[in-house]
């Protein structure tokens, strides 16, 4: 009877975990990360070594958002190897379940790579005035990568799948190069559409606002312990007009977006964390964070914030 009694404890605990991070509303409870395992993804089309570049995107993508901790890839393999485990591509929601058992994750990721493509192109423009002179113009180059991946997450506590779609990704880069270069990236990006769907966007509020033209900040209601960091980018918006509908019910408030803003250096806390606000800006074809500490004068108390995928970087 105890132990009956303590299984169901320990179920409800871990399940608590899954429930506090995908549900609505609820705050999460220990671990405050849940444990991922990554499986090698099967490959479809393209090369085979994808397989393992979609595995790295994937995992580096679970580790920034903040919100997981990624199983150490060799201690996988190890265990994979000891139990006897070839675990590649769509696994099924019993498998997963026993490498929960066996490592103590409560999520796998498995999948598959649908396909790999590249393109490269020219254009030439007409050379402006000199083109009135037979000056030819100039010939610009481009490379495009792009690969689709099929993701699926599975609860490894009840087999459960939580999320399961096909994403996709490219990495565009103007001028001729090698398009394996590429793939990486557009790797990355596919992970990280898949991601985001696994958890809501955190939302929070602001709660302090401290003007200043060179040091000014704001702080927010949202910590570490919610998956914060440093590379966290936060969408500031508060509510305008009330929207009707043509009966005259109410639909709500729209959005009124006032800034972009990411947290300052050292100012992540576990509850808590100082944001400045800015934009993207890009030079000479690169793009850069710019801080505009006086648009603080913009934020006020009780706005609200939503973390996002940073627009770049």
């Amino acid at each position: 009877m105890m132990r009956a009694v303590l299984v169901f404890v320990v179920a409800a605990l871990l399940s608590g975990v899954v429930v506090s991070v995908f549900g609505a509303g609820r705050s999460p409870t220990i671990p405050q990360k849940p444990r991922v395992a990554v499986l090698e993804f099967d490959v479809q089309n393209g090369p085979h070594s994808v397989g393992s570049t979609a595995v790295g995107a994937m995992s580096s993508a679970l580790v920034n958002s903040g919100r997981f901790t990624v199983y150490d890839r060799a201690q996988l393999a190890t265990v994979l190897k000891e139990h006897k485990l070839a675990l590649t591509g769509m696994v099924d929601p019993s498998t997963a379940v026993k490498l929960g058992k066996f490592t103590g994750v409560q999520i796998v990721i498995c999948g598959s790579v649908e396909s790999v493509s590249s393109h490269s192109g020219s254009s030439t423009s007409n050379g402006g005035l000199g083109g009135l002179f037979g000056k030819k113009g100039t010939v610009t180059y481009s490379t495009t990568a792009t690969v689709t991946l099929h993701c699926k997450a599975i609860d490894a506590i009840d087999g459960s799948i939580w999320k399961e779609d096909s994403v996709e990704g490219s990495e565009i880069q103007y001028s001729a190069v090698d398009a394996s270069s590429l793939v990486p990236k557009a790797m990355q990006e596919a992970a990280g559409k898949f991601v985001e769907q696994l958890v809501p966007p955190l939302v929070g509020a602001v709660v302090k606002v401290e003007p200043g033209k060179d040091d000014g900040y704001f702080v927010i209601n949202l910590g570490s312990k919610r998956g914060v960091t440093e590379r966290s980018e936060f969408r500031v918006e508060t509510e305008g007009e009330m929207i009707c509908d043509i009966d005259g019910t109410p639909l709500g408030y729209e959005r009124v977006f006032i800034c972009l803003a990411h947290p300052i250096k050292g100012g992540v806390d576990e509850n808590m964390a100082r944001l400045a606000p800015g934009e993207w800006r890009k030079d000479f074809l690169v793009w850069s964070w710019k801080e505009h500490r006086d648009w603080v004068a913009k934020v006020k108390r009780g706005f609200r914030v939503i973390a996002q995928p940073r627009e770049r970087g």
